[in-house]
């Protein structure tokens, strides 16, 4: 069963550690808008699921935070969402996706079966206002 998610208020963020996985550059750069206007000041890129897993071993604690886009050529979304799992992640999970809709849908149970904090699933391009919601507001109800 998924544990209670983490509360966070928005001044808190500035404290907080966001790590966000796209493919995309132009993606990533809206998500890191996005992340500031939240008042998000530690913002680490990942452009794969190989690449953020070898920022999160370079971090002095784990992100508080990971966003994750879903379908990604190589190392994709739900290959990160079980490799999340295995470290036993406790931040919160926010997935992403351009559209693909079943993908989602696989990666979200992954993340419940795993017992991670899925606080929302979103579209892309990420906007601060559902962001916002999802970071700072409650898990997402099952679906």
């Amino acid at each position: 069963m998924p544990q209670p998610a983490m509360k966070h208020h928005r001044k808190d963020a500035a404290q907080r550690v966001v790590l966000v996985i796209d493919d995309e550059d132009s993606s990533l750069q809206l998500a890191r808008i996005a992340l500031e206007q939240l008042g998000f000041v530690h913002i680490v890129l990942a452009s794969d699921g190989t690449q953020a897993l070898q920022a999160m071993d370079r971090m002095a604690r784990e992100p508080d935070y990971v966003l994750c886009d879903i379908f990604m050529p190589d190392s994709d979304g739900i290959e990160l969402v079980n490799a999340l799992a295995a470290r036993h992640f406790a931040g919160g999970l926010v997935l992403v996706t351009g559209g693909d809709t079943q993908y989602l849908v696989i990666a979200k149970r992954i993340a419940r079966f795993h017992g991670l904090q899925l606080l929302a699933s979103l579209t892309k391009p990420l906007q601060a206002g559902p962001l916002g919601h999802a970071l700072f507001g409650a898990v997402e109800p099952e679906n």
